[in-house]
């Protein structure tokens, strides 16, 4: 499934440059696979910045959108909640985020500090 990581209304000149973030990746998981984001007119998914790690045993795929201001996460969701509550701690506290699935069943705010565990019991039933 799909999950999007978005910044509150209030913040809506954030967003996130993909060298920068594709710096913190690599320290964090130097195995990752990075791809370049394709020029604006070559894909019509929207997609920008987009890369693969292994998280638990795990492939996650995550990716921004063209603009650098959505986080999509494509994954189990115990594994994807670590990816989350890792960008969470690497932006600014200053920015509220939140979290959803694609088809937005549900919308939770991801407090600064959050942890994997405290994002999977964020979820409703």
């Amino acid at each position: 499934m799909t999950y999007l990581v978005f910044a509150n209304e209030e913040s809506v000149d954030w967003h996130v440059e993909a060298g920068w973030l594709s710096e913190l990746i690599l320290s964090d998981w130097p195995d990752a696979e990075i791809q370049e984001p394709a020029p604006v007119d070559a894909e019509s998914d929207g997609r920008g910045f987009h890369w693969m790690c292994v998280i638990g045993g795990s492939e996650v795929e995550a990716w921004l959108d063209k603009e650098g201001e959505c986080l999509y996460v494509d994954g189990e969701f115990d594994e994807v909640a670590i990816l989350v509550a890792w960008f969470r701690e690497k932006m600014s506290r200053e920015v509220e985020f939140a979290l959803c699935d694609d088809t937005y069943s549900f919308h939770v705010v991801i407090e600064n500090g959050a942890s994997p565990r405290d994002i999977i019991e964020s979820i409703p039933d």
